[in-house]
């Protein structure tokens, strides 16, 4: 997780790219940079993040 200071010119690239206009807002992208869940407010739970980040995961041969 990193924080990004939106008033900043690298803020206002990530603002736009990801269209968001609410503070805080909570971006979980993947390898690509593709966003995979959004929630605005408050941040989200471990669990909810855990929860994510498994079921994005590609399921590997033993």
């Amino acid at each position: 997780m990193i924080r990004v200071e939106i008033r900043s010119e690298y803020g206002r690239i990530v603002r736009e790219k990801y269209k968001s206009d609410v503070i805080p807002a909570f971006l979980l992208l993947n390898k690509q940079g593709d966003e995979i869940f959004r929630k605005n407010g408050t941040p989200p739970t471990k669990t909810k993040l855990l929860s994510i980040i498994n079921s994005t995961k590609p399921n590997l041969p033993n």
